[in-house]
C-alpha cells in the first residue's frame, strides 16, 4: 500500500490547526457523512490519501451544514458559491505551480493542464449562476479553511523531493474532499438551479479524483 507521503502529513497537521481555528466561530460534531463513495477500480495504491480527504471533507461539511442552517436560502447560495469557486482556485493554483517546471512527467503536465482549463470555467459558471438571482459569492469560515489548506499544499509541493507522485497525491486528497464536502451542499439548498450545478460539480469532481488516483498508482 503506498503510505502517505511527508507533504500529506505537513498539510494534514495545517488543516487541523486551521480547522481549530474556524471551530473558534462556531462548535460542531463531527458525525457521519453519507455522500456515496462512487469510487472505481482498485484503490489500494492511495487508500490513504482517500481516507484523509474523507476525513477532511465530513469535518467541513459539518461545518458548512451548520452555517448554511442559519441562514435564509438566498445567502446560503451565495456561501455555497463561494466554497465552489475557492475549491476551483485552489485546483487552478495548484496546477499551474506543477507546471511552472515542478512537476515532469507529460501524463502529470496533461492532468494539471485539464484542471486549469475545467476549473477556470466551472467558477465563472457559479459566479454567472450566482448572478443571475442577484447576488454575489459570500465569503465564509469554510472558503478560509480550503484557502489556508490549499496555500500550505503549494509551499509543500514546491519543495518536494518527488514533486509528480506528491502532486497527484495531494489531488487524490483534495478531490476527495471535495466529493464528499460538495455533495453534502445539496442538502442544505432548495434552489434548483443551484442543486443542478452542484449534483454536475460533484460529478466532475469524482472524475478527476480516479483521475489522479489512476496517476499516482503509476508513481
Amino acid at each position: 500500500m503506498h503510505c502517505c507521503s511527508p507533504m500529506l502529513n505537513k498539510t494534514s497537521e495545517c488543516f487541523a490547526l486551521l480547522v481549530a481555528g474556524a471551530l473558534l466561530f462556531g462548535t460542531t460534531a463531527c458525525g457521519d457523512n453519507e455522500v456515496g463513495d462512487d469510487l472505481d477500480g482498485d484503490i489500494d495504491e492511495g487508500a490513504d490519501e482517500i481516507a484523509e480527504g474523507r476525513a477532511r471533507g465530513e469535518l467541513l461539511a459539518d461545518m458548512a451544514s451548520e452555517d448554511l442552517a442559519a441562514q435564509n436560502e438566498m445567502v446560503s447560495m451565495s456561501i455555497a458559491g463561494h466554497i465552489m469557486i475557492t475549491l476551483d482556485q485552489g485546483e487552478i493554483m495548484q496546477a499551474q505551480l506543477a507546471l511552472d517546471d515542478v512537476v515532469f512527467d507529460p501524463a502529470v503536465q496533461e492532468y494539471a493542464d485539464q484542471m486549469i482549463e475545467e476549473h477556470t470555467p466551472h467558477a465563472q459558471r457559479v459566479e454567472d449562476l450566482l448572478a443571475s438571482f442577484g447576488l454575489t459569492p459570500l465569503d465564509n469560515r469554510i472558503s478560509a479553511a480550503l484557502r489556508a489548506e490549499s496555500e500550505a499544499a503549494l509551499v509543500d509541493l514546491a519543495n518536494s523531493d518527488d514533486p509528480d507522485k506528491d502532486y497527484m497525491a495531494m489531488q487524490v486528497t483534495m478531490h476527495e474532499e471535495a466529493f464528499v464536502l460538495v455533495g453534502s451542499l445539496a442538502d442544505d439548498v432548495e434552489t434548483a438551479e443551484l442543486d443542478a450545478l452542484i449534483r454536475d460539480t460533484q460529478a466532475a469532481i469524482a472524475e478527476h479524483r480516479d483521475d489522479a488516483l489512476d496517476l499516482l498508482q503509476l508513481h
